[in-house]
């Protein structure tokens, strides 16, 4: 069994907005702004990591 995971509160505010960034690319697929094509790209693993690296370099991280 694996121990359970302690974020920093960095890791914890990085998840958070990463969430709300989800819920805006949906929403913003609901309005018909974004196509679901255009939302799978944006959710990408590899989106996903560069959106990690801007959120750490806005919040000062390394």
């Amino acid at each position: 069994m694996e121990p359970k995971s302690v974020k920093t509160p960095l890791e914890e505010r990085a998840a958070l907005a990463w969430e709300a960034h989800v819920t805006f690319l949906h929403r913003l697929a609901d309005e018909g702004e974004l196509t679901a094509e255009s939302v799978a790209l944006l959710l990408s693993e590899r989106a996903k990591r560069r959106w990690l690296e801007a959120f750490l370099q806005t919040e000062g991280g390394s």
